[in-house]
């Protein structure tokens, strides 16, 4: 080959891909702008102060932003640093440490539970003996949906008397057999970790999670949040008119959804799960249990309803810490999170390096709108607009919410009044799991 053939094939090499990097670069632009697009507009129709976006792909951190204001009436804005209450996410967190344990062999997913907790004690006894740590992760303890949460909701019962307590609650469907969302359960796994390690969890997912993934603002109490700057605000409706509430005293609900966090931090927790516990370069836990963490083991089913919102949808189910299901062929991993005047949503779709997390400061379907954008512009397979859908499903559903209250009022007994007087809750807690 001349000097001048040789010159000319690598003047063709460099332009080809020089023209794949623009097309690469054009590519991310034009998802940029459709995604902040949507982001904008949602937030507008759910009247939503403010929030907060963090999309991973192939180990880079795509976008972290935050949009809107921390609190309505104040023109702070949020950004990328922004602390938000992420409630039930927290879960996947109490999950990778027990997996950590599992990895250094001081315990085993099928131990029982009393082997590490003596105390614990369930209202079936053969229950109690048979009940194993991945039961505690799983929802599948007989339980019923945020059953005994009332024990710890607003009250000032620590960790170990909630546990006490959950004796006395009776099951509503036999052990391991229904899909039951059980917080308490969670508050259980997280006290295996200082039986085991003699550290708190609070301090044990600091120095194995948050510090080595640089997550330097990520913490684990209202005391460390209000320590803090740059906190958003948690806001609900009451009466039809956005509110400021108080942010919910989580330091009890411990390794049930106690974590506050923000999209910077949140994106680095992306990484490391999409990594299967490898955070660069470094093995934070095994493959191995990274995929216990993401194999079903409670089933749930697919509702009607959910195969007419999702037709590509086959399985939902729950790992340990994360909700399961297949969504254009590929298996997503997702949680949401809610508490007072909070809500999030994560997704994760290993198969195409990609992970999404949205932080807001109201109680709207928002953070689940958004997530679902980012996944369906990256896929590039569904063009349901989420916005449209549930903006929709709100109006059905505030119509006939008014339609009941309406029928309750003629029913009542003209002259009567209740014989206490009505108590307003400073909110109220809604917590899910399932994928989409």
């Amino acid at each position: 080959m001349t000097q001048i053939s040789y010159l000319k094939t690598h003047l063709i090499l460099f332009l080809l891909l020089a023209s794949v990097a623009l097309f690469a670069q054009s590519s991310d632009e034009t998802k940029l702008r459709e995604i902040e697009s949507y982001i904008k507009q949602a937030q507008k129709d759910w009247n939503v102060p403010g929030c907060a976006v963090a999309i991973v792909k192939n180990d880079s951190v795509w976008l972290e932003k935050g949009y809107g204001v921390r609190e309505m009436g104040k023109e702070i804005p949020v950004d990328e640093h922004t602390l938000f209450a992420i409630a039930s996410l927290s879960k996947a967190f109490t999950s990778a440490s027990l997996a950590m344990l599992v990895d250094e062999g001081k315990i085993k997913w099928d131990d029982a539970v009393i082997k590490h907790l003596p105390d614990f004690q369930l209202y079936d006894s053969w229950v109690t003996r048979e009940m194993q740590v991945r039961d505690l992760l799983s929802h599948r303890s007989g339980l019923a949906t945020f059953g005994g949460d009332l024990v710890w909701y607003w009250t000032k019962y620590d960790t170990k008397e909630v546990l006490r307590r959950v004796r006395y609650l009776k099951p509503t469907s036999s052990f391991r057999t229904t899909y039951e969302y059980q917080n308490i359960m969670f508050l259980a796994a997280g006290q295996i970790i200082p039986a085991v390690t003699g550290k708190s969890w609070d301090d044990f997912i600091k120095e194995r999670i948050f510090q080595p993934l640089g997550m330097t603002r990520t913490n684990t109490s209202l005391t460390a949040l209000k320590a803090t700057e740059n906190i958003a605000t948690p806001h609900n409706e009451y009466q039809n008119k956005l509110r400021i509430i108080k942010h919910f005293p989580n330091e009890e609900l411990g390794s049930a959804g106690a974590i506050n966090s923000s999209a910077h931090d949140m994106a680095q927790w992306m990484r490391l799960q999409l990594g299967q516990g490898t955070f660069n370069g470094k093995e934070l836990f095994s493959r191995q249990t990274s995929r216990t963490m993401w194999t079903v083991h409670t089933p749930v089913g697919v509702s009607e309803q959910s195969e007419k919102s999702f037709p590509s949808i086959h399985f939902q189910g729950y790992g340990l810490g994360w909700g399961i299901s297949d969504y254009e062929g590929r298996k997503l991993l997702s949680h949401s999170g809610a508490i007072d005047g909070m809500i999030s949503r994560i997704i994760l779709c290993p198969e195409e390096s990609l992970g999404v997390v949205v932080l807001t400061n109201s109680e709207t379907s928002l953070s689940s709108i958004i997530a679902r954008k980012v996944v369906d512009v990256f896929l590039g397979v569904s063009k349901i607009d989420w916005n449209a859908r549930n903006l929709e499903e709100k109006r059905v559903g505030d119509s006939l919410k008014i339609e009941g209250e309406k029928k309750l009022d003629s029913s009542r007994v003209k002259g009567t009044k209740p014989s206490l007087a009505r108590r307003n809750m400073p909110g109220h807690i809604r917590v899910s799991c399932m994928a989409m």
